[in-house]
């Protein structure tokens, strides 16, 4: 307590305003941050410190409900991990704080829930570090039946070492492996006209669409062209410079309208300001389409065999583009 009477102290002689660090989630654009509480003794609700489209005035979550939901899934996950009670029922914030930054990951929220995103890796260090034993074992001759992209590469990885901790046999595993057609929606070729395959994708997160984007430049021997439906306004607010940024990746890129339709627009996250943006940005080969028939006829008119095609979101309407526009080729 004396020290953080000094700190008051300290910062009200400096002439500013807040004080004393508090983990906090935006509900407006959901960016998460350690917020500075009122030092006057005023409600602790925090300000978004995000700037890109203007000020965000929203208020946060108050910090008191938000810290305590996390403190206390931040010491059950700990004593779990540690087999240690987590007696820190006096302990004050900072200490708390403390633990929570070097545990947790990241915070997430919607409009009813606060998910946390734990770094096992350092509860497993931190807790179990002498019963943390090297292990190599070589299983041969695997092969992946659909797992172009090494995001697929991982999550196998992530499957056998699963399967290696439950006992099951190496012949067991290749066959699981071998026999496993893939998720609907991911990366799933829907056709291949004259050498130029037409592939969907649900991806609608920044890193998804790179991920996609590095599987398709994998297996395309020329040009990847993105036909990408940008998934709600907000997300588009959220992610803005990425989208930009991975979608200058691209050969080409056709966005379409956002979805869903329903969805409330946002000042200057359209895709037209996206457009813009790239444009700005010197990535010229962008254009904004609606039309199967339009999107049928580019295809046709600005690709070879070789190239690869992505329909790229997770909305209804990319999926119906998508076999629409297969159906037009292949008349062709």
């Amino acid at each position: 307590m004396e020290k953080e009477k000094l700190q008051i102290e300290k910062m009200q002689q400096s002439g500013r305003k807040y004080l004393l660090q508090g983990l906090v989630i935006c509900q407006c654009c959901k960016s998460v941050y350690y917020g500075m509480s009122n030092a006057k003794g005023g409600r602790s609700y925090y300000r978004c410190p995000g700037k890109r489209f203007g000020e965000c005035n929203s208020k946060s979550i108050r910090a008191d409900i938000l810290e305590e939901v996390v403190w206390e899934e931040v010491k059950m996950v700990r004593e779990h991990i540690t087999k240690e009670k987590c007696d820190l029922s006096e302990a004050d914030w900072e200490t708390k704080l403390n633990i929570i930054r070097k545990l947790v990951q990241r915070i997430e929220i919607d409009d009813d829930n606060v998910h946390i995103v734990f770094q096992l890796k350092e509860l497993a260090l931190e807790g179990q570090k002498e019963d943390i034993q090297p292990c190599t074992r070589i299983i041969k001759n695997v092969v992946l039946s659909n797992a172009i992209g090494m995001h697929k590469v991982s999550n196998a990885l992530a499957a056998i070492s699963a399967a290696v901790k439950l006992g099951i046999s190496d012949e067991e595993i290749k066959k699981g492996l071998l026999e496993f057609k893939g998720v609907a929606r991911r990366f799933s070729l829907i056709a291949d006209i004259k050498g130029v395959k037409l592939i969907e994708d649900y991806a609608h997160h920044p890193n998804e669409i790179q991920a996609t984007l590095a599987a398709a430049r994998s297996i395309a021997k020329r040009k990847v062209i993105g036909i990408i439906e940008p998934l709600r306004f907000a997300r588009i607010r959220n992610f803005f410079d990425e989208f930009v940024r991975i979608f200058m990746m691209f050969d080409y890129v056709i966005l379409t309208p956002v979805h869903p339709p329903e969805d409330k627009p946002i000042p200057g996250c359209g895709i037209d300001d996206i457009q813009k943006a790239l444009i700005s940005n010197g990535f010229n080969d962008v254009k904004i389409m609606n039309n199967t028939l339009l999107i049928s006829h580019f295809i046709s008119n600005s690709t070879s065999s070789g190239d690869v095609v992505l329909f790229i979101g997770a909305g209804s309407n990319i999926a119906k583009l998508a076999r629409e526009a297969a159906k037009l080729l292949l008349v062709k």
